[in-house]
């Protein structure tokens, strides 16, 4: 089986993942290994599943499959299909309050009811000359009430009525200095308390609050950052280098540890309930 995209429930029960043998399937495992359901897609529509994602409460089910997305029930049945006008979908997430969808293409996203009725579609411009910005990333506010996109080197916040309300540049103010790099924004992510966004370049870890002031850059102890973990607080980020070092830092910028370097290959990390432990997986 090529498994080509996986999530993890927020409640680690379950396992869903996304192949393109037999055609795309998308299949939904509990965390013994067991196939609780498997999820085909219509048989003009095969290709490999790009992006998986389960809901909050378990109860509907996502999968980007060639050019479109589906929403099932997690039962079995096919909802709903999710086409974009000018482009393929590249990504779908649910909001955190499960009310609402949203997709990706090359240059807008689309905003749906969780019954995947259209509500309405955004154009990302991604500079002055109006060129579609290349999304590589949507993220939801923990309300529910915001969106983020990231394109190149700037992150964007919108309301559900497609206002853009805040523009963040990876060459901002922080402090008394001006980073003049253009960084190339990866992944993005609102903090828990919803009043500030992360976004990770190549090199670190980067802070701004939802007004587009950049508060932090947490830096990777040598060049390249390969992953970092948010506290269920958003109090603290822990960030790991090429180097298999971990640094924990607070969401200002203040580092509190730095953890020495490892022969072991970094896995990942995680913070456990609240904030006093940090397990680092090697």
């Amino acid at each position: 089986l090529d498994v080509s995209c996986l999530e993890l429930s927020a409640d680690h029960l379950r396992i869903q993942f996304g192949s393109e043998s037999y055609g795309g399937v998308v299949q939904l495992h509990d965390g013994t290994g067991r196939r609780l359901r498997r999820f085909r897609v219509p048989d003009e529509e095969h290709g490999e599943p790009v992006a998986v994602r389960l809901s909050p409460s378990g109860r509907r089910v996502l999968g980007v499959v060639g050019e479109v997305a589906y929403l099932w029930d997690a039962e079995g049945p096919l909802l709903a299909t999710l086409r974009h006008e000018r482009h393929e979908v590249t990504g779908a997430r649910f909001s955190p309050d499960e009310r609402h969808v949203v997709t990706e293409s090359f240059g807008e996203i689309t905003l749906w009811t969780i019954e995947g009725e259209p509500l309405r579609t955004v154009r990302v411009v991604h500079d002055d000359r109006g060129e579609d910005g290349c999304i590589q990333m949507t993220a939801w506010a923990p309300q529910g009430d915001r969106i983020a996109t990231t394109d190149g080197d700037r992150i964007r916040v919108w309301s559900l009525d497609g206002e853009l309300l805040t523009e963040m540049l990876a060459g901002s103010e922080v402090g008394d200095a001006y980073v003049t790099e253009i960084e190339f924004i990866t992944e993005i992510e609102f903090l828990p308390t919803g009043d500030r966004v992360v976004g990770t370049t190549s090199a670190d870890v980067r802070i701004w609050g939802c007004d587009g002031h950049l508060h932090a850059i947490l830096p990777a102890s040598v060049n390249d950052q390969m992953g970092y973990a948010l506290s269920h607080t958003g109090r603290y980020v822990a960030v790991a280098s090429s180097d298999n070092s971990v640094q924990l830092w607070t969401a200002d910028g203040e580092l509190v540890l730095a953890l020495p370097r490892s022969d072991d290959e970094f896995l990942g990390a995680r913070f456990l309930r609240g904030d006093e432990t940090l397990v680092v997986i090697r």
